[in-house]
């Protein structure tokens, strides 16, 4: 009988067209055949759960109709079968990969493209098509097979290419989507990004005993023992000679396989010096239990069961503990591999005997004097300088760490950068900056100029590392770059703003020593897109957007719109930013108390603060199958609103989908909205290989030529 689990296995042994790799891999093949009898042998898998993808012969017998080759289109037709006969059936997908791999050069959000060669692969110049992006994979059959946990194995190389070395193609594929489902998605790669061009020749070996259980790689639950994703990455990381990297996205705990055993590991004692009729205890305690094991002379014997909460030992003669030479007692010991415990004798019997003679003082050090009590240590300072900025200009406490932007809010001690940000920007947005006494003297943009149906963008850009920062807003894939301006007295922090004419925008952002960034964004009529990014001390870009109503131009939208902005406009915001980061991060968008689900609720149907709060809360019920009646109201006020947005026919063709259904003008903001409704890739401006599946948004990498000065930097 069928498993509910599928894999796909794509082996790449031999690039017979190469011209700038190398045209044969040994062990290919073998890697792929371990994986394929871990997938019968272990996880119940029959050969007509497995695709597998080859240009010689895996397994004697595979049957035909899941035996493609291993060329670009061979994989394309492998994926489109897995689809077509198992869309909605599938809990568990295995994705194993072997073989030449790029990474496409990485973004200042430290995303690099990662590219799997196929074998009709010849060099970076001639064979865009034959790079198949993982992260457009790996989305993609998200939402074509649903399921609860999809895992990727992949050893290939990772050399980093930069801009215009190649141009990967996107998968051209439309497969329709599975009814329901959200799974996490994991990947473990053989190498980190930007690796060299070699094959970690150990990690293939080291990857099986994983999945096997062997070592840390498992972790017990509810009496049971399974091997678990972060665990078996550790078990790996063990064993081979560069570390491996690894990606997560969703909630799921990553629990790969059940194993049907019990473990123990041995653990000896061996203690020095101790004659054949030595009386000792050994002492074991875990978990605030404690158990003596006595025993003569000067070897002993026991096995455990491994555990993470770990186990202290203490060898008792004459109950008193002896001194443990090795392990240091310092040393973790969980007994997930075999323990020797080694003690010493103590060298002499009479008086209290000093810790060097092998046994442990139980003494009370004499007391001098009492020194004074330390002073107290200044509040520490806040850790982000952008966050000390800002709380440099606004009522704080604790350092800095706790802020007051206005009594609507209240107190704020949650350390977000993007959040401090877009509530400085919305301030002039959404209500008459004077109505914020603690905000309205701050040097920030303000939009009252603006005419009927005008718009314009407000980006505000939190820079941890970075000493300047580019920006181009344009409605063509020509850039137009801008540096971004200091804004006076907050270290770190650069803004800018635009009046824009409504329609679809493309943003992009340049960072010193990192490909352009783009982002698919809208300008809607009466309104401002708030535009927060915020780099980290490693370099790390992130986005967040809203189309926030205008204050100035409320009496051109619905009175409900303006009505809401102006009674919680800047503590809606705080719950927009946070709800776009659980969206990012997979989670539910189901509100967590009666305030959020209040919010949820006029946000949803009908009190428009911004569009994106409906679409990201549509996508994420959809992926959990709700039905079409609990996201009706809702797609018809996105669509009597905001039917201008892309987005918003993507939605529709949840709820309703059609062949025929026309394509409207523009791109979409969401990268969901591409993988829900793959028509709207035929109008992307920019390169669809070059989209960055790591993003929430529909974004690019290293798609658009950077700035000119920058680049003479």
């Amino acid at each position: 009988m069928p498993s509910p689990a599928k894999a796909l296995l794509i082996a790449c042994e031999k690039y017979p067209k190469g011209e700038d790799v190398a045209p044969e891999l040994k062990g290919t093949l073998e890697s792929a055949r371990a994986c394929y009898e871990w997938l019968t042998k272990d996880k119940g898998l029959t050969p007509a759960d497995i695709y597998v993808c080859c240009d010689a012969e895996l397994v004697a017998g595979h049957p035909a109709d899941r035996s493609f080759a291993s060329t670009r289109a061979g994989i394309g037709d492998a994926v489109t079968d897995l689809v077509e006969r198992h869309r909605g059936k599938v809990t568990e997908l295995y994705v194993f990969f072997s073989g030449h791999g790029l990474g496409y050069e990485q973004s200042p959000q430290q995303r690099g493209l990662d590219l799997l060669l196929a074998t009709d692969y010849r060099s970076r110049k001639k064979s865009g098509a034959a790079a198949i992006n993982i992260g457009e994979l790996q989305s993609q059959l998200e939402i074509w097979l649903g399921g609860d946990d999809h895992y990727y194995f992949l050893d290939a190389c990772r050399t980093v290419l930069k801009a215009g070395e190649i141009v990967p193609a996107g998968l051209g594929m439309a497969l329709d989507p599975a009814n329901a489902g959200d799974p996490t998605t994991y990947a473990l790669f053989s190498t980190k990004f930007g690796e060299a061009a070699t094959v970690n020749a150990k990690f293939p070996t080291a990857l099986l005993q994983g999945l096997r259980g062997e070592g840390r790689a498992k972790t017990r639950v509810k009496k049971a023992w399974w091997v678990q994703f972060d665990r078996l990455q550790k078990h790996v990381d063990s064993l081979v000679d560069t570390p491996t990297d690894s990606m997560k996205i969703g909630s799921h705990e990553g629990l790969i396989a059940k194993l049907d055993k019990s473990f123990e590991t041995k653990l000896t004692v061996r203690v020095d010096g101790a004659g054949a009729a030595t009386d000792l205890v050994l002492s074991v305690e875990s978990n605030g239990l404690e158990q003596p094991f006595p025993f003569k002379g000067p070897g002993f014997e026991k096995t455990l069961p491994p555990n993470d909460a770990g186990y202290d030992f203490k060898l008792l003669f004459k109950g008193k503990p002896l001194r443990r030479l090795s392990p240091l007692e310092d040393d973790a010991l969980d007994l997930f591999e075999p323990v020797e415990l080694r003690y010493q004798m103590p060298m002499a019997a009479a008086g209290p005997p000093p810790r060097d003679l092998g046994l442990e003082s139980t003494a009370t050090p004499s007391r001098g004097p009492r020194a004074p009590a330390p002073m107290p240590p200044p509040p520490p300072r806040n850790s982000s300088r952008v966050r000390q900025a800002i709380a440099n200009r606004v009522p704080s406490q604790d350092g800095g760490r706790m802020v007051d932007f206005s009594e609507s809010l209240g107190p704020i001690t949650l350390q977000h950068t993007a959040l401090w940000l877009s509530i400085l920007g919305a301030s002039r947005i959404v209500n008459d900056p004077g109505m914020y006494s603690k905000l309205r003297d701050m040097p920030l943009a303000r939009f009252d100029n603006l005419q009927k149906d005008e718009s314009a963008i407000y980006v505000l850009a939190g820079l941890e590392r970075s000493s300047e920062a580019w920006l181009s807003v344009s409605r063509t894939a020509k850039p137009d770059w801008e540096p971004i301006g200091a804004l006076a007295g907050f270290e770190g922090v650069v803004h800018r703003h635009l009046t824009l004419q409504p329609g679809s925008q493309l943003v992009s952002v340049a960072l010193p020593g990192h490909a352009p960034v783009t982002f698919a964004s809208h300008a809607l009529p009466n309104r401002v897109i708030l535009f927060v990014l915020t780099e980290d001390a490693k370099g790390k870009l992130e986005a967040w957007q809203m189309l926030l109503p205008l204050y100035s131009l409320s009496q051109y939208l619905p009175p409900q719109v303006s009505e809401r902005a102006r009674e919680e406009g800047l503590r809606l915001v705080r719950y927009l930013v946070l709800q776009q980061d659980r969206f990012a991060r997979r989670e539910s968008l189901a509100a967590a108390t009666d305030q959020e689900r209040r919010d949820l609720q006029a946000l949803l149907y009908g009190k428009w603060l911004d569009p994106l709060l409906a679409l990201t809360a549509i996508f994420e019920m959809a992926r959990r199958g709700a039905k079409a009646t609990e996201m009706n109201e809702a797609v018809q006020n996105l669509r009597r609103y905001f039917g201008e947005l892309p987005d918003v026919a993507a939605v529709e063709q949840i709820l309703a989908p059609r062949k025929d259904r026309a394509v409207p003008p523009g791109f979409p903001l969401l990268r969901e909205s591409l993988l829900r409704w793959p028509k709207l890739m035929e109008q992307l401006p920019l390169p669809a290989g070059l989209l960055d599946y790591g993003s929430i948004w529909t974004s690019w990498v290293g798609a658009v030529d950077g700035p000119p000065k920058m680049k003479k930097k």
